[in-house]
């Protein structure tokens, strides 16, 4: 009787999605791949993946390149660290001449947490380590009956070691890609479809029917919400005003519109006069509401008001204050290059072309 392992892997063998990292693999493919999957289904990531490719086809494109082109390709996929520590992690590699080959080694790059660096070295170099992610917990204290809480220290040891030992009889590579993809594709979340799971016979959450309480869910908290007032400020020229975020923090380096937080239910238009005038140093006028937009991160939510507003003008363009060196005057074609935040792109999408067209026609 074969053991789990080698059963998991011949129904992988049956079951294996095809994957643009997956058909030709490479080092710099499988490291792509792990890093804009962190947090992002596979369906989401496969025309970013290809886009990239396209654009960076190796590390040293990569290393070379201006981190706002990096960025605006990455736009879309969220969690923009991820670009910025790719990008830093590229030019690492690049010093040290050749793409580490060892899980250890990989965690010292930027980005690079145990599971990536795990599930990098196993699948492009075959290191007998295991990728452990939420798919794979999943899958493994079902099996195992875990009804711990995953997130405890010791527990993760021991799921460690035993996932080690299975590791022994098969190929790592192989072993770490069907765990993953049983969990993505069988062992849900919810409503595990455990007529198709190769380890069904054994699975000890089907046997005592527990599969909706293993693995163990923790109470979630609270998610703060925030009330945004966003304004598309346009000059005499027709041209929009737009705000570079510091290098360091939420959404770094992103372009948006200039916005405030509105704290204490003061009116939106005083936001906008007194709040994102004194940002921008500009007297706004013809302040006139636009619409909502919401946007939820995965530690609190958003509504972002957006209003419309003019400003004076200088040579038809407005004047900005010296030190503003974050803040630029863009036209609607040179918007659309900058990279900017999921939330500010629905914005210029749904509201900023509506913003002009009423400019014009007053």
């Amino acid at each position: 009787m074969p053991g789990w392992s080698h059963l998991l892997i011949d129904w992988f063998s049956r079951h294996r999605r095809p994957m643009p990292w997956r058909e030709t693999p490479s080092p710099y493919k499988v490291w792509i791949s792990e890093i804009m999957l962190q947090q992002t289904q596979v369906a989401t990531v496969i025309p970013y993946f290809e886009r990239f490719l396209t654009r960076f086809p190796d590390v040293y494109t990569l290393a070379g390149a201006e981190s706002q082109d990096v960025l605006k390709c990455w736009e879309g996929l969220g969690y923009y660290s991820r670009a910025r520590h790719l990008q830093a992690a590229a030019r690492q590699i690049v010093e040290l001449g050749a793409f580490p080959s060892t899980a250890a080694a990989w965690k010292v790059l930027p980005g690079i947490g145990p599971y990536t660096a795990a599930a990098i070295a196993s699948i492009a170099f075959g290191e007998p380590v295991p990728s452990i992610d939420g798919n794979v917990l999943r899958v493994y204290s079902r099996f195992r009956g875990i009804p711990d809480d995953l997130r405890r220290a010791p527990v993760r040891r021991a799921i460690y070691s035993e996932l080690e030992s299975a590791l022994r009889e098969v190929d790592p590579s192989t072993f770490n890609q069907a765990m993953m993809e049983l969990g993505a594709l069988v062992c849900r979340p919810k409503r595990p479809d455990c007529g198709e799971c190769p380890l069904h016979t054994d699975c000890t959450a089907r046997q005592q029917h527990l599969t909706d309480v293993i693995p163990f869910k923790p109470v979630k908290l609270a998610v703060p919400h925030h009330i945004e007032v966003a304004a598309i400020i346009i000059d005499a020229g027709q041209r929009v005003l737009v705000y570079r975020r510091p290098e360091r923090g939420l959404l770094a380096g992103l372009w948006e519109f200039p916005c405030l937080r509105r704290e204490h239910r003061e009116l939106l238009r005083t936001v906008v006069q007194q709040g994102i005038g004194q940002k921008t140093g500009l007297d706004l006028t013809d302040i006139r509401p636009l619409g909502r937009v919401n946007h939820a991160f995965s530690h609190f939510t958003q509504t972002f008001h957006v209003l419309a507003c003019r400003t004076t003008s200088l040579e038809g363009k407005a004047a900005l204050p010296p030190d503003a060196q974050a803040l630029r005057w863009c036209s609607r074609a040179e918007i659309e290059a900058l990279p900017m935040s999921k939330v500010h792109r629905t914005i210029a999408g749904m509201l900023l072309d509506r913003c002009l067209e009423n400019q014009r026609t007053q």
